[in-house]
């Protein structure tokens, strides 16, 4: 059958797509082979007198993984070369059985050699140790890979309920109180329908209850998977089956909550199904401070797409896809994304920069947000290269992130778990492994202080997330490996204060809130929305308050209503909605 010349046309155009991102691919192969990324220092970058700064650095984290009880025995088998295997897992912190800590689960993306199923994990927190929970308290997903977790009370009783993104039906599990759970993912129709990512929560229609976004990433074939086919480049040779822009990408879901228990999916019907994107992170914050959640999500080989929340506007639930208009179409190859603010500057509106990770050959973006005059128009500006964290991130792939204040001076750092997805030369069986990222704050750029860190370890770095584990008031951090174990860096430095906030409302009101802590400075943090990659850090949120013993407190929640300002002193504290 012949086609028409407008079909000619199409056809040479998605042909002429898939071996552009296959060449970006394969570039980032090219660059990689045979480089070691960690020979090469932040400090080449920077000046000799900052290189002297970087040393008189205070934070000092340590790795006490074992000390605390999290023993994970890792029995990942052999590798089959192909995509799912090394794209996951997360882990996430939630207080599962109530008694004012904070638990853990552990997501598993390799398939145990022995027991031929997926080892998940719940670990209860015991006074800054962990117990093992048999069988996951219930928390059944050992036939399917994981790849991400994410608590949330969906269904508003005061407990964190379970949702797992998985290489084959999603889970959701509902929490009984004390660490055990039970499966409603089939009366709450959340299963989806692909290879899920992604998790975020938060109330898009504002009608008080919980609503879910879900990313998909690629269709990936199982049936044919022949091993001599491999595209060869400069001796090394990559699998077509380890490369996204092989596979077709999947549309991803925004669950709406009836309130009934059970979820109903309009992502078509509203405009943000992002069929064209291989979706992998993805945020829920209202991001032109209109007071709406809008949607941002990061694709690989794809894409990224800022889908703002027009209900106000319309009268209905509708989003409106303004990444060209805003700077945030981002072609890349995106994995980790967060949301925050960490510069000190004089803007005068209050929305969030962004942060996102990416491929090799691709550096990690910090996007700036920038508001227009004129009614709710803004747009992003990367300024990553002149914060002296971009060029440095360019042998490396990125994947967990966050800001986090580490040595409490009001001015978060910026964390990373790096970890390649190349093989190595002479084992194609193991992944290149590569060290993280702590990029300190100095107010107006960074400096790379990895080295003096657990964080200077090569690992295949995957999800990463924030929590004060032990109470004692300053923020640790969790990463995972692929195919690997998880490491917990307890952070043990002391020299000035923090504030702890936790916030004592549903759900609906808490995701997308947006706190604000006034010390010399004004510092802002965004409930739900520091997403990392396939994790989640604990729900509260930490601010370093310098040699200040106490700061201005303001919540503006998620339904437009908002409380304070409190002064409140160093510490713990919960706010009310009420």
């Amino acid at each position: 059958m012949s086609l028409s010349r407008r079909q000619r046309r199409i056809v040479h155009s998605v042909v002429f797509m898939l071996l552009a991102f296959s060449g970006i691919w394969l570039i980032g192969i090219w660059i990689n082979k045979g480089r070691d990324p960690n020979q090469t220092a932040g400090s080449e970058s920077i000046s000799s007198r900052e290189q002297k700064k970087s040393q008189d650095c205070p934070i000092q984290l340590k790795d006490v993984t074992q000390a605390v009880g999290l023993n994970l025995v890792v029995d990942a088998g052999s590798r089959g070369h192909v995509l799912p295997e090394d794209m996951g897992a997360g882990v996430a912190w939630a207080d599962v059985d109530a008694d004012g800590d904070w638990d853990l689960y552990v997501v598993a993306s390799f398939r145990s050699e022995k027991s031929q199923t997926f080892e998940n994990a719940l670990f209860l927190n015991e006074q800054g140790s962990f117990v093992p929970v048999p069988a996951a308290g219930g928390i059944s997903n050992t036939d399917v890979r994981g790849m991400g977790a994410s608590f949330a009370d969906f269904d508003n009783d005061g407990l964190p309920d379970l949702y797992l993104s998985n290489e084959g039906p999603n889970r959701l599990f509902r929490n009984l109180g004390n660490g055990r759970f039970e499966d409603v993912t089939e009366a709450a129709g959340v299963a989806g329908d692909g290879w899920s990512a992604g998790v975020a929560w938060g109330d898009v229609d504002r009608d008080g209850d919980l609503d879910l976004y879900v990313t998909n990433y690629v269709a990936f074939d199982w049936t044919f998977l022949p091993k001599s086919s491999a595209v060869a480049v400069s001796g090394y040779h990559v699998p077509y089956t380890l490369n996204p822009s092989s596979f077709d990408p999947q549309g991803n879901h925004l669950y709406l909550n009836q309130g009934d228990g059970h979820f109903v999916d309009v992502a078509s019907e509203v405009g943000v199904v992002n069929a064209d994107g291989r979706s992998l992170a993805v945020i829920l914050c209202d991001l032109n401070g209109d007071g709406w959640l809008d949607i941002y999500v990061n694709n690989d080989v794809s894409t990224n797409r800022l889908f703002v929340n027009t209900t106000a506007f319309d009268g209905f639930l509708s989003f409106l896809d303004l990444s060209t208009e805003t700077g945030t179409a981002d072609v890349r190859g995106s994995m980790g994304l967060t949301a925050g603010r960490a510069l000190h500057d004089e803007r005068e509106h209050d929305l969030p920069d962004l942060f996102l990770t990416h491929w090799v050959a691709q550096d990690n973006a910090y996007y700036v947000s920038m508001k227009q005059e004129i009614g709710h128009t803004f747009e992003y500006r990367d300024r990553s290269r002149q914060l002296l964290i971009g060029e440095v991130s360019v042998p490396y792939v990125g994947w967990g992130c966050a800001f986090t204040d580490l040595d409490g001076d009001g001015f978060p750092e910026i964390i990373v778990n790096n970890g390649s997805t190349l093989e190595q030369n002479n084992d194609s069986s193991q992944l290149r492994r590569e060290s993280g990222f702590v990029f300190w704050n100095q107010r107006n750029h960074f400096l790379d202080v990895t080295e003096q860190t657990p964080f200077a370890e090569p690992r295949s770095g995957r999800g990463l997330a924030v929590c004060d584990f032990d109470n004692d008031g300053d923020p640790d951090i969790l990463i995972s490996e692929n195919r690997g174990a998880i490491t917990l860096m307890r952070n043990n430095t002391s020299i000035h204060h923090w504030l702890r906030i936790r916030l004592d409302a549903s759900d609906a009101l808490r995701f997308g809130a947006r706190v604000e802590v006034v010390t010399a400075h004004k510092q802002i943090q965004w409930f739900g929305a520091d997403v990392s990659y396939l994790s989640q850090h604990a729900p509260e949120l930490i601010f370093g308050l310098g040699d200040r013993e106490k700061g201005v407190v303001t919540v503006h929640w998620a339904n437009g209503t908002h409380t304070g300002a409190l002064t409140l002193g160093a510490g713990l504290h919960k706010l009310s909605s009420l």
